[in-house]
């Protein structure tokens, strides 16, 4: 018999949300984080979820990425993935222009200019992306948070390539 370690859980979402131009249909995260494609999430609350992620990487935590099998709230979630070594996070900061659509992102306090590249590592196309963390008439234009890495890549590790 296995003695379940402490948890900490992440819920993938299964849709897009209402204020997506594609609300409603399957986000496939579960598929892409199982597939190796979708490296992270990024989250608001940076310090509840590094301190969730410290639970991880120093102690008896693990990490739970779980999805839910219905409607969000209303259904059982199920386990996609557990991790426990790989896992780390950063700190984010993104904006958008309301006009161009055209976001930039900073990351640990360093510009980070491959936007394709984190709307990739994040499950999403750029235009997702966008509407994922700024709806599609945007709402707001400024988004603080936390990159929650599910494997061992680090944007801040890739910086230096950029100059």
């Amino acid at each position: 018999m296995r003695i379940r370690a402490k948890t900490v859980v992440l819920i993938l979402a299964r849709t897009f949300s209402r204020r997506h131009r594609k609300a409603g249909q399957e986000t496939r995260f579960a598929e892409s984080v199982t597939q190796g494609t979708k490296l992270h999430t990024i989250r608001s609350d940076y310090d509840g979820w590094s301190h969730n992620i410290d639970k991880v990487r120093n102690s008896n935590f693990f990490l739970s990425l779980r999805q839910w099998q219905g409607e969000p709230f209303r259904s059982k979630h199920i386990e996609v993935k557990e991790l426990k070594t790989t896992v780390g996070y950063e700190r984010i900061i993104l904006e958008c222009d309301p006009e161009t659509r055209v976001l930039t992102a900073t990351i640990n306090g360093t510009p980070y200019h491959d936007i394709e590249l984190l709307a990739h590592n994040e499950g999403l196309t750029y235009d997702d992306f966008v509407d994922w963390f700024f709806g599609q008439g945007i709402y707001r234009t400024r988004f603080k948070g936390i990159i929650v890495h599910f494997t061992d890549f680090r944007y801040n590790s890739n910086l230096l390539l950029l100059k």
